[in-house]
């Protein structure tokens, strides 16, 4: 089912998207997300990400998050 909300807009629980679009961004770059796979983590690295390969971490600054969620909407809603 596709929902038609628009950034913004309140969500029925009464969460804003862009709240969570924040916190979201916030969790990418200050807590960061296991990847186990190396082809996986090359790639966050070559897009600008930064990887500790030891706990195999990748923190993803804003930037990057932001360009990707943008090249996603461009596909979907051309």
């Amino acid at each position: 089912m596709k929902r038609n909300l628009k950034r913004g807009e309140r969500h029925r629980r009464g969460l804003e998207f862009d709240d969570i679009h924040e916190a979201t961004l916030e969790v990418f770059w200050k807590t960061g997300v296991f990847m186990e796979n190396e082809e996986a983590l090359q790639i966050f690295h070559g897009g600008g990400a930064v990887i500790d390969p030891k706990a195999k971490i990748v923190k993803i600054p804003r930037c990057p998050a932001e360009d990707a969620v943008q090249s996603y909407r461009v596909k979907v809603n051309p």
